[in-house]
């Protein structure tokens, strides 16, 4: 049993108990390739439509596009929680009980559009997409063929366990 702290949100279109548990056993598989059990770790889920990705997008990212996912890592101050793009998580904050890692939004339209064009199933692509972005969250990218190989091999980890357990 670990300590983590999946919180999940759906938008009421999407809602569906199998999509709840999916997210919630590939979010904590993946964190607990990376944490131990007694780490009291948080992790929110969004599961939003095109428009929230888009002015995600558009506001953090500058692009003026949808997207399939985003990730958020966080960092604390003493007072309040501050965003940080492609930062290294702090847990050095001992004032906190549970560290929240960050946050993923899926456009789940661009996921359902995508599995098509991948040849996989809606669970699937969200799978992949929720892995990804929690790989971004704990400091992954793919802007060099390094990266990309450490993502790609983290992933494919990662979803081989996800394999074992559904």
């Amino acid at each position: 049993m670990n300590n983590f702290s999946i919180n999940i949100q759906i938008q009421n279109q999407y809602q569906d108990k199998s999509l709840h548990d999916l997210l919630h056993l590939v979010a904590s598989t993946t964190l607990s390739k990376f944490f131990n059990a007694t780490q009291n770790i948080s992790l929110d889920i969004i599961i939003a439509n095109n428009k929230i990705l888009h002015d995600l997008n558009m506001e953090f990212m500058g692009e003026n596009s949808t997207t399939d996912v985003l990730a958020f890592p966080t960092k604390y101050s003493k007072s309040e929680q501050l965003y940080s793009m492609n930062s290294k998580i702090n847990f050095l904050n001992k004032n906190i009980n549970q560290v929240s890692i960050g946050e993923v939004y899926i456009s789940y339209p661009q996921a359902k559009k995508q599995s098509k064009l991948h040849c996989h199933t809606l669970d699937e692509e969200i799978t992949i997409l929720i892995v990804h972005g929690i790989l971004h969250i704990l400091g992954f990218d793919h802007r060099t063929i390094k990266e990309n190989f450490e993502m790609i091999h983290a992933t494919k980890f990662i979803l081989n366990q996800i394999s074992k357990k559904g």
